[in-house]
């Protein structure tokens, strides 16, 4: 049976990807940077107090070596996680690895902190909880293939007059 030669059904315009993942991400991010600056804050303090105290000569070096090692690490992550979250925001594709590696990075942090304080008190196991929890899900959310597609450049900006089709069903000659 033949069917009739003619016009095809017009497929409407193409999808675009959804942003739901990419703002989780980011503001996640953003979250992840913010509780890194107060563990930075707290590191800083703590580095501030013992160096004003007479015990800081009689200090154990290898405490002043991780409270050092500890401000750099959190000032690494505040950069990473807050510059990322920001660019994820902003739909710049830099973002992605910055948030991948910060938040990396933040689990490492809390790893090697649920190791070494064992013996630590429930607000700052719940603090670990929390960053954990902000870290690994900004990482999944990142890794999305939906965040990848948001963040490819358009070919096309919004606006009037800039759909594909424009061009196809306006007759200006």
């Amino acid at each position: 049976m033949n069917h009739p030669v003619g016009p095809r059904p017009f497929a409407g315009p193409p999808t675009t990807p959804s942003s739901a993942s990419t703002i989780i991400a980011g503001v996640l991010a953003l979250g992840g940077g913010i509780l890194a600056a107060y563990m930075f804050t707290g590191a800083a303090i703590s580095l501030h107090t013992l160096q004003d105290n007479e015990l800081f000569n009689d200090s154990v070096p290898l405490f002043i070596t991780r409270l050092v090692f500890h401000a750099l690490v959190s000032a690494a992550m505040v950069f990473l996680l807050g510059l990322g979250g920001l660019r994820l925001l902003m739909r710049k594709s830099v973002g992605r690895p910055l948030v991948v590696v910060g938040a990396v990075l933040a689990l490492g942090v809390v790893i090697r902190l649920a190791c070494v304080n064992q013996h630590t008190d429930l607000v700052e196991t719940l603090l670990e909880l929390t960053f954990f929890g902000i870290a690994a899900t900004s990482l999944v959310t990142t890794l999305l293939p939906s965040t990848a597609r948001w963040l490819q450049p358009t070919s096309h900006p919004a606006g009037p007059g800039s759909h594909p089709y424009h061009d196809a069903f306006t007759h200006d000659e």
